[in-house]
């Protein structure tokens, strides 16, 4: 969206810093999810070997439960990253846009 600014001058909708800003934060927010489906597929790989290792039938079937438990988390926890990378992606989209548009008002003679 173009408007004018308070000095007559062409401005975009949002400021491609505040754009920045929101961007450097979904990142973090994309990074730590990451990090967390890192850890719940290590949970995954524990609970594998711990099923392969136990011995005894109520062994196996709490490790079972474990390995089950800890495989849900990681379906969420994919949930979570793909909703945060949907969120990365339409602000860089929005980033693009305003600076491309930024760039057009710029070379646009006044």
């Amino acid at each position: 969206m173009t408007s004018l600014s308070a000095n007559g001058n062409a401005k975009v909708g949002r400021d491609p810093a505040v754009l920045s800003v929101s961007m450097a934060s979904a990142a973090d927010s994309l990074h730590h999810r990451l990090a967390k489906l890192r850890n719940c597929l290590g949970d995954v790989s524990a609970h594998r070997k711990g099923l392969h290792a136990a011995g005894t039938t109520a062994i196996r079937r709490v490790a079972a439960a474990e390995l089950a438990l800890s495989e849900a988390k990681v379906a969420a926890c994919v949930e979570d990253v793909s909703v945060a990378v949907e969120n990365f992606s339409a602000m860089w989209q929005e980033l693009r846009a305003e600076l491309d548009m930024a760039h057009v008002l710029a070379a646009s003679p006044e």
